[in-house]
């Protein structure tokens, strides 16, 4: 027999399980060293000596009845190497097995699946069954040494894996951003509105207040006389003005009346007199400076009135005032006028009664510096009182 034979015979052997890979390895060495005409390598370096072998799994020999499986040179064979033994302590589990099916197909081949002893303990591989097919792994055999499961989430593979995990991820990240955009437009949206409605408040409120008069009003008086002195107009000239309810004393100070006239008021039972005074510069009415008095006899009845005008006026032309019978342009028949005018001062004096009370206007020059402008500021501020106190 040729030494191929003999290692032909030896895979055959070692496919079928009637010897063991020790025993193969030995029988192969002692057949190539024979061939070679080598002695055969001692057991300390059988180990590093021993090189990968190809062998062929082949159907049982002998008899069988029945009809003859078909072998399927594309079927998953599973071969089991052995553990070192005493025999032979230099046998490598993990070395690579070739497993060669005899009837090659040259157009499929399959992946052959070998399983490395563990030394430990655990599952075995039982012998060959008949027909020569290996017994499946437990992972091939419904064998539940792995789990109950019969598909667990960590045996998955391929993309698949990749696909679910990144599309939980992504619909996280997802979620997430949609979360902080919609929680930043609500701040933004509250930030913007907070700051268009404080704008607007301080706005309005600056420009209602600059719209808002700074003068303040100050209540209606109640005394009869403070309502008299509200009513009389503001006189023509604004310098060293006086807005005043006197009595005699006073009225005899600010130069208003003499002791005379302060005399004919308190025979007629008047007390308090309300007036205003003031002087004006030289404006667009004229260029003379000119004085300006209004002042309010407020009497017990209009009779009384009547009776004062009438000895006021006496008492005006005992003092050079002449009365003038022709009423200016636009005065009432009622209302009676005086002057006088000299080289030291002229004088426009106008008085009548307003139901209970007496009127009366006085305008003057001091010196004399324009009678035409100062029977202007008479007419004016005497057209203004009439609107107060018009002429019965």
């Amino acid at each position: 027999m040729a030494w191929q034979d003999e290692l032909r015979e030896l895979d055959n052997a070692l496919a079928e399980g009637r010897i063991s890979a020790d025993d193969y390895r030995r029988r192969r060495d002692e057949v190539l060293s024979g061939s070679a005409g080598t002695p055969a390598p001692s057991p300390l370096n059988q180990g590093a000596a021993n090189a990968p072998f190809r062998w062929t799994a082949t159907p049982p020999s002998g008899p069988q009845s029945g009809p003859q499986p078909v072998v399927n040179p594309d079927a998953t064979q599973v071969v089991t190497p052995q553990a070192p033994t005493a025999a032979n302590p230099n046998a490598n589990p993990d070395a690579t097995q070739v497993v060669n099916t005899g009837a090659r197909n040259p157009d499929s081949e399959r992946t052959q699946y070998v399983r490395p002893v563990q030394p430990q303990g655990g599952w075995q591989a039982g012998p060959p069954q008949q027909g020569g097919a290996a017994a499946p792994p437990p992972w091939l055999s419904g064998d539940n040494s792995f789990g109950s499961e019969s598909n667990p989430g960590w045996v998955s593979h391929g993309p698949e894996v990749f696909d679910e995990e990144s599309s939980g991820a992504g619909k996280k990240i997802l979620i997430v951003l949609l979360v902080v955009l919609v929680l930043g437009g609500i701040g933004t949206g509250v930030y913007f509105l907070v700051n268009r409605q404080g704008g607007g408040g301080e706005a309005t409120q600056a420009q209602s207040t600059s719209q808002t008069p700074t003068t303040t009003s100050k209540p209606k008086p109640t005394d009869p006389f403070e309502i008299l002195l509200d009513q009389i107009p503001q006189p023509g000239g604004k310098k060293d003005l006086k807005v005043e309810v006197a009595k005699g004393p006073r009225l005899l100070e600010t130069k208003m009346l003499d002791q005379a006239e302060i005399d004919l008021l308190t025979a007629a039972n008047v007390t308090n007199v309300p007036f205003k005074s003031g002087k004006k510069e030289p404006d667009q009415f004229g260029p003379t400076s000119d004085e300006f008095s209004v002042m309010v006899f407020p009497t017990q009845s209009e009779q009384e009135a009547t009776t004062l005008v009438a000895k006021l006026k006496a008492y005006q032309e005992s003092q050079g005032l002449v009365f003038i019978k022709e009423p200016l342009p636009d005065m009432p028949l009622s209302l009676i006028f005086e002057k006088k005018v000299n080289n030291d001062a002229a004088i426009y004096r106008g008085l009548w009664a307003s139901g209970k009370n007496v009127v009366r206007v006085n305008v003057q020059q001091v010196p004399v510096s324009g009678e035409a402008a100062l029977s202007g500021s008479y007419q004016r501020q005497t057209q203004a009182v009439l609107q107060s106190f018009p002429a019965q």
